[in-house]
């Protein structure tokens, strides 16, 4: 590895052959004057506090070639607002963010399914995450106290929602439940005190008694019309205030008001929602 930093504009570039960026090499530069760090093609490895204590870095470009980055990778870049992956990154490992105190937007690996434990706790400023296509679980505190989340969209592929996932999100006033998630564990959405609606595109076979607790404005959760409720009771009897509404996924999407044509259609989601049924219990 390879590096190059300009000390009038703060800029620091790193390069070479060895396929990894190691920050051990930086020990020459005071880390508080780079404030812009461009890897470059080639590089596949951020190893571990890499860029530690980079606190007036404002950018950092990663490169299409980059696969895993390490453990306290950007450890008080305090200054850091902004974070692309790129799709080729297969690894994370944990406490990437520690003291990234003004992060807000993180757009995350597409093809990852793993993410690390606690990987936003305390971002208070994250206000949007984009989330991997193939992402499975969202993993124990993953944005826990993310003060300022909004919004956030989650992917199809999801399976679990782990324990205090998204507790203490202060800001989410809605959230919509992949029709693929199975798990939702104690305290997912624990003092979510904004959320209004929990919208579930499926029937999900377990939710923890407490998933919900002390979310203040919570009124509705909407379930597909063939939701068996019963799955929500223990929920419901300790959140009284919660009222189930039932929808249908069919007619919600329609776009025409045609007779025929509404017929037509509902026929043809009949028979995908059978071939699908069908290919999922056929060994």
């Amino acid at each position: 590895m390879e590096f190059n930093f300009n000390g009038k504009t703060g800029k620091m570039t790193v390069y070479g052959s060895t396929k990894e960026c190691n920050g051990q090499y930086f020990h020459l530069i005071d880390k508080k004057e780079i404030k812009e760090i461009e890897i470059q093609e080639g590089i596949e490895k951020i190893l571990d506090k890499s860029f530690m204590n980079c606190v007036n870095t404002t950018k950092i470009s990663l490169p299409s070639t980059l696969k895993s980055v390490g453990k306290f990778a950007f450890y008080s870049c305090d200054k850091l607002i902004e974070l692309i992956f790129p799709t080729n990154v297969e690894s994370l490992e944990e406490d990437l963010f520690v003291n990234c105190t003004n992060l807000e937007r993180v757009v995350l690996p597409k093809n990852i399914s793993n993410l690390p434990k606690r990987l936003f706790e305390n971002r208070t400023n994250l206000k949007l995450v984009s989330l991997p296509e193939k992402l499975e679980v969202i993993p124990e505190m993953c944005f826990k106290d993310c003060y300022n989340l909004q919004q956030i969209k989650l992917p199809k592929s999801l399976k679990v929602i782990d324990e205090n996932a998204f507790a203490l999100c202060l800001s989410l006033e809605e959230i919509e439940i992949p029709e693929n998630v199975e798990k939702i564990e104690r305290n997912a959405f624990n003092y979510c005190n904004k959320l209004k609606t929990i919208k579930f595109n499926g029937a999900v076979n377990e939710i923890d008694s407490s998933a919900l607790d002390n979310c203040a404005s919570l009124k509705t959760i909407l379930v597909p019309v063939n939701t068996d409720i019963r799955i929500l009771e223990k929920l419901l009897e300790k959140h009284p205030q919660i009222k189930v509404k039932k929808y249908n996924k069919f007619y919600e999407n329609l776009n025409t008001t045609d007779v025929d044509e509404i017929e037509y259609l509902r026929q043809r989601w009949i028979e995908q929602k059978v071939k699908k049924y069908n290919n999922e219990h056929t060994k």
